[in-house]
């Protein structure tokens, strides 16, 4: 198990340790020294980094500053303890590949659901918005070996976007959680259920 332990964070940095959940035993990974002309120092040491993962890719949150700010996600690489590229903002990853909306107007949707590599940021898929779509940030997925997509175009509608088959739209959803998709399954969880869509067909 990796972790940051609360009492190795302090304002110039913090540990990264690698516990045995077994035997109890653990070691420091990696050291990570702030870069307080990049990340302004705040009144609080103990709560302006977190450590956790996106898919399979190590991240670092970073809150700097003082009073209300606002979270920063980079990529983090465990061996050197550099941060890489930032991420858009709770982005959901598969592996090592974010998926989210990205668009100019939320009322009118110019713009496409992406699916980037979280380590260099280079743009894998794009699926356009249609006429009629009103996006929602939230749920997203990305099925690497059909390639397709899964995102909420509304508050109630899920689109599926499938290479070489017409997009789909399913209804019926409320305040939806999570989405996975695979080559012929969409299963969606939402404030009220868990919905299993066959999405086979052509």
């Amino acid at each position: 198990m990796l972790l940051l332990p609360l009492d190795s964070l302090g304002h110039d940095g913090f540990d990264i340790v690698a516990l045995d959940v077994e035997s109890g035993e653990s070691r420091v990974v990696v050291h990570v020294d702030r870069d307080a002309e990049r990340f302004a120092l705040g009144n609080d040491p103990k709560h302006w980094a977190a450590f956790g993962r996106r898919g399979t890719q190590p991240i670092l949150t970073i809150w700097a500053g003082k009073g209300l700010t606002i979270a920063q996600e980079f990529a983090f690489d465990l061996a050197s303890g550099e941060l890489g590229r930032e991420l858009p903002w709770g982005a959901p990853a598969t592996g090592a590949f974010v998926t989210a909306p990205d668009v100019s107007n939320p009322l009118e949707p110019s713009g496409a659901v992406r699916v980037t590599s979280v380590e260099t940021g280079e743009e894998i898929l794009r699926c356009p918005y249609e006429p009629g779509d009103l996006p929602v940030r939230g749920a997203a997925t990305f099925d690497v070996d059909s390639k397709n997509v899964a995102a909420e175009v509304s508050d109630s509608l899920v689109a599926v976007w499938r290479p070489g088959a017409r997009r789909l739209v399913l209804g019926g959803h409320r305040r939806v959680t999570k989405l996975w998709v695979s080559a012929k399954t969409l299963v969606v969880r939402d404030s009220s259920w868990v919905r299993v869509w066959d999405i086979s067909g052509p």
